[in-house]
């Protein structure tokens, strides 16, 4: 295939970046598990490093690697948030990927009921998902969120000015697959089955309740949808920009009415 001079520049780019180490910023239940197996198919094994689950497990397994061991390996992946990359002598960058807020709510839900983690959360196990949502956001923490996680920030251009200058690529749940089609595609690898999601055992929140969650709680995630909107966009800008051919269809945008229920003062993006 051919590409134009712009794009080869945008590919020769990005193939600089994956020289240096690549973390795997894995928000907890965003559905991203699968991508340590595609760089294990992509740079070997032997590169991939997998911290243990949980985000003081995983901060706590790099502040624990030896020298050696963070120059051997390539890929890191695990639940440790932005900055990270100062335990790093050598270049680093982020890949991430992000969820609708509520969906993720509802698969921490799902794995909390399914794995009997009532020792995360006290009682989960006899609550419906509408009392978990209310519980959860009685004690809400900023840190909680995909931005905060992701940037440590609460300003709409701190957190694109984080994106830009620190994360190589970052997709939404729905655009797994796509980013796996560009990362075959600058790797030069073979096309590959879809990647692969974990089945949910039986539904536990119907389509009704997730929507009432919807219109109730999705005030406290407004940062949140406004991300997955500006990392959609930017997705789909990336592929064109780099010559990939993105499957997945634009969604409706949502943040036009989340940012105007935001209870808390938000910084507009320009227009």
């Amino acid at each position: 295939m051919l590409w134009s001079p712009s794009q080869a520049a945008e590919r020769s780019a990005f193939r600089t970046h994956l020289s240096k180490k690549l973390l795997f910023a894995h928000v907890p239940k965003v559905g991203g598990t699968s991508l340590h197996l595609l760089f294990e198919q992509l740079i070997g094994r032997d590169l991939v490093y997998r911290l243990r689950a949980g985000h003081k497990a995983g901060r706590t397994d790099l502040a624990g690697l030896s020298a050696d061991e963070r120059a051997r390996h390539q890929f890191f992946q695990g639940h440790f948030s932005f900055g990270e990359h100062r335990r790093f002598e050598q270049p680093c960058i982020y890949l991430a990927v992000v969820r609708d807020p509520i969906d993720r709510l509802i698969s921490l839900y799902h794995y909390l009921r399914d794995q009997q983690r009532s020792d995360l959360h006290p009682g989960v196990e006899i609550i419906t998902f509408t009392q978990f949502c209310a519980e959860i956001t009685s004690n809400f923490k900023s840190g909680w969120t995909q931005c905060g996680f992701l940037t440590g920030c609460n300003d709409v251009d701190d957190i694109k000015a984080v994106l830009d200058q620190h994360y190589l690529t970052v997709c939404t749940t729905r655009q797994l697959n796509d980013m796996q089609t560009l990362l075959l595609n600058l790797y030069g690898s073979q096309p590959q089955p879809p990647l692969h999601r974990n089945p949910r055992r039986g539904a536990l929140v119907d389509r009704e309740e997730a929507a009432a969650a919807r219109r109730r709680y999705s005030q406290f995630f407004s940062f949140d949808y406004w991300l997955v909107d500006h990392v959609e966009e930017r997705f789909f800008a990336q592929c064109e920009a780099l010559g990939v051919q993105a499957k997945t269809s634009p969604r409706r945008k949502t943040h036009d009415y989340v940012m105007k229920t935001v209870p808390y003062r938000v910084k507009r993006a320009q227009q």
